[in-house]
C-alpha cells in the first residue's frame, strides 16, 4: 500500500474517531446521560417533591451539562489540531510507514490531543470554580484526595507511569553511549519528547487534582453537595487515567526502539513490553473496576448513602433472581 493511500487512511480515521469521541461526550449531556451518571454515582435526580427541590435539580443538571459541553468544544478544537498533526507528520517525516511500528506515535499525537483538551477543560473548570460566587453547605471535615479516587487508581497511574519514564530514560542512555546508531538523533528526541511529555502531564494532573479537591463547595444543600462531590470524583477519575493510558504508549513506543536498537534480542524486549505495559494497566483497572470505583466517593464521604445504594443493588438482585 503507498504513502498516499496510508496517509489518507491515517487523517480519515483519527479524524473519524475524534468526532465519535466528541458526539459521545455530548450524548452524555442529555437526559439519559443525566440518568447514567446519577444511577452510577449513587445519586437521586430529586432532592424533594417540591418545586424548590425540582429548581434545585435542574440547577445541578445546568452546571454538569456545562462542564460536558465545555469538555466537548475542548476536545472538537483540539482533536482538529491533533488531526492536522498526524497529517503534517505522515506528509513531512521520511520513510514514516516504512517503521515497524508506525501506528503508534500517530496514536499517541491523537491521544495527546484528546489528553490536553480534557486537561484543560478541566483546569479551566476548577479555575472558574475556584472564584465562583454564591450559597455554600458548612462542611464538617475537609476532603481530600483520596476520598474521591481509590488509591489503587493512584498507584496505577503513577507505576505505569513510572516505568515508561524509566523506559524512556534507559533508551536515552543506550542511544547516548551508542553513537554509531543509525538515526540516533531522531531517537533521542523522541525519547526525550516523550519522557518530558508524561512527566509533565503527570505533573499537571496532580496538580489540577488537588486544586480540584481544595475548591470551595457551590452548594446550599446535602443534596447539592452530593452531585458536586460526584462531579469531583468523575473529574479527577477521569484525569488521572490520562498519564496512565499515555505512559502505556510511551511504554510500547521505547520498546519499539529498542527492539531496532538491540537485534536480534530486541525483539524479545518488545515483546516483553508489549506484553507487560498493558498487563499491568489491565491487570489494576480490573482491580479498581470490581471495586466499584464510582461509588467510592459515596462510600468515603456519604456512607449512609452508600448503604443505601447497596441495599437497593442487593434488593434489585434479588427481585431479578426470582424472576430468573
Amino acid at each position: 500500500m503507498n504513502e498516499p493511500i496510508l496517509t489518507t487512511i491515517s487523517v480519515v480515521a483519527a479524524a473519524a474517531l475524534v468526532a465519535i469521541f466528541v458526539i459521545t461526550v455530548v450524548r452524555s449531556a442529555g437526559e439519559r446521560g443525566l440518568q447514567r451518571f446519577a444511577q452510577m454515582h449513587g445519586l437521586d435526580r430529586t432532592s424533594g417533591a417540591d418545586d424548590s427541590s425540582d429548581a434545585e435539580q435542574r440547577g445541578i443538571d445546568a452546571t454538569v451539562r456545562r462542564a460536558i459541553l465545555s469538555r466537548a468544544r475542548w476536545t472538537a478544537a483540539i482533536g482538529a489540531l491533533g488531526v492536522v498533526a498526524i497529517a503534517l507528520i505522515c506528509l513531512l517525516v521520511p520513510d514514516l510507514f516504512a517503521a515497524p511500528y508506525w501506528t503508534l506515535p500517530l496514536i499517541a499525537v491523537l491521544y495527546l490531543s484528546i489528553v490536553v483538551a480534557s486537561a484543560t477543560s478541566s483546569t479551566l473548570s476548577a479555575v472558574r470554580e475556584r472564584h465562583a460566587a454564591g450559597p455554600r453547605i458548612a462542611r464538617l471535615d475537609s476532603p481530600t484526595l483520596t476520598d474521591y479516587v481509590a488509591p489503587i487508581e493512584l498507584i496505577a497511574m503513577r507505576l505505569t507511569a513510572g516505568l515508561a519514564l524509566a523506559a524512556s530514560v534507559a533508551l536515552i542512555v543506550l542511544l547516548v553511549a551508542l553513537p554509531d546508531v543509525a538515526n540516533r538523533t531522531a531517537g533521542l528526541w523522541s525519547a526525550a519528547s516523550a519522557a518530558i511529555t508524561l512527566a509533565a502531564l503527570l505533573a499537571v494532573v496532580e496538580i489540577v487534582a488537588r486544586l480540584i479537591v481544595s475548591n470551595p463547595r457551590r452548594a446550599s444543600t446535602e443534596h447539592a453537595l452530593q452531585w458536586d462531590d460526584a462531579q469531583r470524583s468523575a473529574t479527577i477519575r477521569g484525569l488521572i487515567n490520562l498519564p496512565t493510558v499515555l505512559a502505556m504508549l510511551v511504554g510500547l513506543l521505547v520498546a519499539s526502539q529498542l527492539s531496532a536498537l538491540l537485534e536480534p534480542a530486541g525483539v524479545i524486549v518488545a515483546m516483553v513490553a508489549f506484553l507487560v505495559f498493558p498487563g499491568i494497566v489491565l491487570t489494576l483497572a480490573i482491580i479498581a473496576a470490581s471495586k466499584s470505583p464510582e461509588l467510592y466517593y459515596l462510600k468515603r464521604l456519604w456512607p449512609e448513602q452508600a448503604a443505601r445504594v447497596a441495599a437497593s443493588f442487593r434488593s434489585q438482585s434479588v427481585e431479578e433472581h426470582a424472576h430468573s
